[in-house]
């Protein structure tokens, strides 16, 4: 079925997640890497949302792309923002936890689906309060911002209607918010930092 207003949702938020990656691309390659999953996910929304009739492919590919999206996507932003302050012990923490569900969940059949479901928001879900965390400790506002923003928009999720506009737009409108936020945060340099690595 076509629905413009998330086809159109779905492409600011492709816009946004290209644009971040493209502007962080020399000084995070990680966190870049991130953003252009989101920005792959987001067009293959945009496009499956403005057909009448989708095919099966350009289901597969959203709904595949934005599954690996939550999961390794987020764990490269969180990994990029944590090399951006030189923690590489966390940052391989999120790359790691990732690529092993990643691992197990494709490669064998070991997890039960709701246990996968779990995990998937689990792994996701600790890389946004990583990143709040360690803006707070380290005062960059911007990825505090871009932390509450993503998990505002966990929060609202992707069901139903929220103030008679679907809950998908509100979802992709925050995300993609919050990918120009963090924008800002992996350039921002405080000049009050209460924790450093040693």
């Amino acid at each position: 079925m076509q629905q413009m207003s998330t086809a159109l949702s779905d492409l600011v938020l492709a816009l946004t997640s290209f644009g971040t990656a493209l502007f962080i691309l020399r000084q995070n390659l990680f966190a870049s890497a991130g953003f252009i999953l989101m920005g792959m996910a987001a067009s293959c929304g945009a496009y499956r949302f403005s057909r009448s009739t989708p095919s099966p492919q350009v289901l597969y590919w959203h709904q595949g792309l934005a599954w690996i999206t939550t999961i390794l996507g987020t764990s490269l932003v969180a990994s990029g923002f944590h090399r951006w302050y030189t923690n590489s012990v966390m940052s391989a923490l999120h790359m790691g936890s990732a690529l092993a569900l990643v691992c197990l969940s494709k490669a064998t059949d070991i997890l039960a689906p709701r246990t996968e479901e779990l995990l998937v928001s689990a792994v996701s879900s600790l890389a946004v309060v990583s990143i709040g965390i360690f803006s707070v400790l380290h005062t960059n506002p911007f990825g505090l911002l871009g932390a509450v923003l993503y998990g505002i928009a966990a929060a609202v999720g992707t069901e139903g209607d929220l103030a008679s506009i679907r809950r998908v737009d509100w979802f992709h409108y925050l995300l993609a918010f919050a990918n120009v936020v963090f924008l800002r945060a992996f350039t921002y340099a405080s000049p009050h930092v209460f924790y450093k690595d040693n």
